[in-house]
């Protein structure tokens, strides 16, 4: 049996569904604005974020090797956005490291969306 979630949850599942689907919508608009080759049908649409301001996100890091027990985070900068022909939404750093949309904070996504929206408005 699936566990209900309970109001808070239910909000922030919202949240990110709506900030995925307008990554979502706004990926072929930045293609378009930048004149980039779309991607054939099946291949993912990558967007550069040396195009868009700057976005960090606050990973937790392995740091097991430096005899560290206690969980570490950094923030790390994104180089790709990367969005499949099945609207999926993850992000890559400079390292190839990825992460989902599941393990993005609502308010990571946000900051996201809001690049890509500035970037298309040139502002």
């Amino acid at each position: 049996m699936a566990e209900r979630m309970n109001k808070g949850q239910q909000i922030i599942a919202k949240a990110k569904e709506q900030l995925i689907s307008f990554i979502v919508f706004e990926t072929p608009l930045l293609y378009k604005k930048f004149g980039w080759e779309f991607p054939e049908d099946e291949d993912n649409f990558v967007i550069p974020t040396g195009d868009l301001e700057p976005i960090f996100i606050n990973a937790e890091m392995d740091n097991s090797y430096l005899d560290v027990e206690d969980r570490c985070y950094e923030d790390i900068e994104l180089a790709e956005v990367i969005v499949s022909p099945e609207g999926e939404v993850w992000v890559t750093n400079e390292d190839g490291f990825e992460w989902t949309s599941d393990e993005i904070s609502v308010e990571e996504l946000a900051h996201i969306a809001d690049a890509m929206e500035r970037a298309y408005k040139g502002k």
